[in-house]
């Protein structure tokens, strides 16, 4: 499937509507009305669609050095309207972002550079990987919209906020092209798409047939730029990558907050973990962080909602006091369901680095390839004990692997549980209810969905020859032979 075929296009109420931002949105409008009207008659005027000549010193298309220009005149031309209505509720006459274009920090921070975007004011010295809202501009203006030109742009951007703020549920997008200001909003398994109207006038067109319309999209787009964050793509007031975090678990979905330093039960989060994360579908993050006096690990996961959480796997498994894997300090989730995907978070105790990298220090630090032999050894025992520890609890790991073992003071930990199998559910009816009501599972249907893609579920590189060969069942077996890569 390509990306295009992943897009839905909405109109503006019926995307406010998949985001829960109707009621929002209601009482906005009835505060709001046709306040902007009035500036209708000032919205900056744009020629027609430049030529490839017409372009700045650096290159950039005349969208960017113009357009964009423009933009920012009908962002202030707002500003100016709010300040004249006095009687404007507090929510809606501020806007927590700075738009800033890509003249502002060097290109090569976010190769290739968004046009511009409105990033928060907190974070406006973090550079463009940080905007909350990216900006693509272009100077097509004609109808039908090309967006197949353009979307991996749009993708991209989006792409970098995902890889760079862990605490996103979505990330909107503009797009402008001409006079017409555009919305994306990148979810895990997609895109919506939806239009805000014409932001600029062309100089073709009649203004005053054109005012009613500017004013209804100079409405929609402030109502979208004083939305709080954790209305608009965050799970919080937070960036998520540093700072207290107070995750409370007595509701469902947890809420977030944030910590103190005084509580022991705050998530202090230090640094995520670089690493890539593909722009739709499952993915994971990994942030360095302490909980109480301990060392610990914060992973977010974004998971479809049809597959078993992990948190569920750990309660599990420290029921039956399977050895050698990371003590679980909190677990939950945060996102029930959001465009067919849960966000689930686990506080665990940080267990080292992966047997790899482990094994390469051992050899450069100590040049003794029998010191490295003797470390692998003794973590293939000691994660074959806890993989046969795990059957005993009806249990099977299913994805085995280097990146599923770590070591810390030299012994081996077993991660990494995101794609376990239960093969049955637990005996015990107490741990079955307290399971079902926490995580809002029903074990029958879990179970089933589970044994459909038992067979493909795992890395290729390390699954075991019968399961490439095409077996029809999985077995213990075959995470030991997945050991032994």
């Amino acid at each position: 499937m390509t990306l295009e075929e992943l897009g839905i296009e909405f109109e503006f109420p019926k995307l406010l509507q998949r985001l829960g931002l109707t009621t929002a949105w209601e009482n906005y409008e009835s505060a709001v009305g046709d306040m902007f009207d009035s500036v209708a008659d000032k919205v900056p005027t744009i020629g027609a669609a430049p030529t490839s000549e017409s372009s700045g010193d650096d290159g950039a298309p005349e969208a960017r050095v113009t357009y964009v220009g423009k933009l920012m005149e009908v962002v202030e031309l707002m500003y100016d309207r709010v300040d004249e209505a006095a009687t404007l509720p507090k929510q809606y006459s501020r806007t927590p972002y700075t738009l800033i274009t890509s003249q502002d920090y060097p290109a090569d921070e976010f190769p290739p550079p968004p046009d511009a975007g409105f990033v928060l004011d907190e974070w406006s010295d973090l550079g463009f990987g940080n905007l909350h809202i990216p900006l693509k501009a272009e100077e097509h203006a004609s109808e039908p919209r090309a967006y197949d030109d353009y979307i991996g742009h749009v993708a991209e951007y989006a792409l970098s906020a995902w890889e760079n703020q862990p605490a996103r549920i979505f990330v909107p997008v503009f797009f402008l092209h001409g006079d017409k200001l555009d919305l994306f909003v990148f979810t895990r398994r997609g895109y919506y798409l939806t239009s805000i109207g014409p932001v600029l006038h062309m100089e073709h067109c009649d203004r005053e047939e054109m005012s009613a319309r500017f004013g209804c999209s100079l409405c929609r787009l402030w109502f979208l730029l004083t939305l709080p964050v954790e209305q608009f793509g965050l799970f919080g007031a937070t960036q998520g990558t540093v700072g207290q975090l107070k995750l409370d678990t007595s509701t469902t979905p947890a809420t977030v907050t944030e910590g103190s330093y005084l509580d022991d039960t705050t998530v202090n989060v230090e640094r995520p973990v670089a690493h890539s994360v593909p722009i739709i579908g499952n993915c994971t993050y990994h942030i360095d962080a302490s909980y109480g006096e301990e060392k610990a690990v914060l992973k977010l996961t974004w998971a479809r909602t049809d597959q078993l959480p992990e948190g569920v796997v750990y309660r599990v498994l420290e029921y039956h006091g399977v050895s050698n894997i990371p003590k679980l300090f909190q677990s939950g989730v945060i996102v029930k369901d959001f465009a067919g995907y849960r966000l689930e978070f686990l506080v665990m105790e940080h267990c080292g680095t992966s047997i790899v990298t482990h094994v390469q220090g051992v050899i450069r630090n100590s040049l003794w390839i029998s010191k490295a032999d003797e470390l692998v050894k003794d973590s293939i025992d000691r994660v074959s004990m806890t993989l046969t520890e795990t059957l005993a609890a009806d249990i099977l790991h299913r994805d085995v692997s280097a990146d599923s073992f770590v070591i810390k003071d030299g012994a081996a930990h077993v991660v990494n549980w995101g794609s376990a199998k239960f093969i049955r559910a637990p005996a015990d009816e107490n741990l079955r209810a307290e399971i079902a009501e926490t995580w809002s599972l029903d074990w029958n249907k879990t179970l089933a969905r589970e044994k459909a893609k038992d067979l493909s579920t795992g890395t290729p590189m390390y699954m075991s020859t019968r399961l490439l060969l095409g077996a029809e069942t999985r077995s213990i077996y075959d995470d030991l032979e997945s050991l032994l890569y």
